[in-house]
């Protein structure tokens, strides 16, 4: 964890501790089920997953909206849906993995 603290920065991480020191009953719920770092390129990313039946709650959107606001990379992933299915910003986990991995392999 500490290595993703020193790629987001004290700024952009204390973003995050003060929604839970203003809001914890609200903000506790609904952080995105996975973050996605490297090293190497010093990029972090917040991915919330969804499968095919499944959709954002209003405090998901809220992280969503959050992140991307204070220059956080985040997004929502969906497995198994019709792309046309949902907003365009999105990607596959597969995909989102590949982008982390794609110099590892």
């Amino acid at each position: 964890m500490s290595e993703i603290g020193g790629i987001l920065g004290g700024f952009r991480l204390s973003k995050i501790l003060s929604n839970y020191a203003k809001d914890y009953k609200y903000w506790n719920h609904g952080m995105p089920d996975l973050i996605l770092w490297c090293k190497d390129t010093g990029r972090v990313k917040f991915s919330e997953v969804k499968s095919e039946n499944d959709h954002l709650s209003d405090v998901q959107v809220a992280w969503l909206n959050f992140f991307n606001k204070n220059g956080i990379e985040a997004e929502a992933s969906y497995i198994n849906r019709d792309r046309s299915d949902h907003v365009d910003h999105t990607i596959q986990i597969q995909e989102a993995i590949s982008i982390f991995t794609k110099d590892k392999n």
